[in-house]
């Protein structure tokens, strides 16, 4: 009797050691195709561009992006240069050869804002690649605008690194930048 209950222990044992390296192999399997698939979007992005509202409105995009497989999650902060106010969405995505389709929405529950993305991958140089491509935003502001009417170009975003003090804002969720000022003199470097 003794020797069965041994035996029963020895073998649970064993499974737990075999799951265990089992999981840890997956892990580590997931973790070179991550590396394999080669291209990480995860970073600071920025876009500048006008309105369709008025051409002397300027603004400025900038969008964190947290790419996870061929997933993608991103927080985009608007800036304006007429008003003081910044507006922020979320949205999802997924990227599939070269192109990432994603959608937005405004976390301010009484915007109606919404909106959507198609962006491809295009390169200036071999080491440094931008997003290029166009977006439709659902708003009452600009009934008569439709989505063939933007060029296939217009929007492009640029890669940017934060500061330490930025990036950790961001880890908390803190204002990042506060005006369209400060983002226009932050991304003055990249031009």
């Amino acid at each position: 009797m003794n020797e069965i209950i041994k035996g029963i222990f020895n073998g649970l044992i064993v499974a737990f050691i075999i799951w265990i390296s089992k999981k840890l192999a997956q892990k580590i399997i997931d973790s070179i195709s991550m590396k394999s698939q080669g291209l990480n979007l995860t970073g600071c992005w920025f876009a500048e561009h006008g309105s369709y509202i008025n051409e002397n409105i300027a603004a400025i995009e900038v969008i964190y992006i947290w790419q996870q497989g061929e997933k993608i999650k991103y927080r985009m902060e608007q800036y304006a240069n007429f008003e003081d106010v910044k507006r922020i969405f979320c949205g999802k995505g997924i990227m599939r050869a070269g192109v990432i389709s994603t959608y937005y929405y405004a976390i301010d529950r009484t915007s109606k804002l919404i909106g959507c993305m198609n962006l491809q991958i295009k390169t200036q140089r071999a080491s440094n690649i931008y997003l290029s491509g166009t977006f439709y935003e659902v708003d009452e502001r600009k009934k008569k605008y439709f989505f063939e009417n933007y060029p296939e170009d217009y929007y492009k975003l640029y890669r940017m690194e934060l500061d330490w003090k930025r990036k950790f804002y961001l880890k908390y969720r803190k204002n990042v930048f506060h005006s369209f000022r400060e983002v226009e003199r932050y991304i003055g470097q990249y031009k």
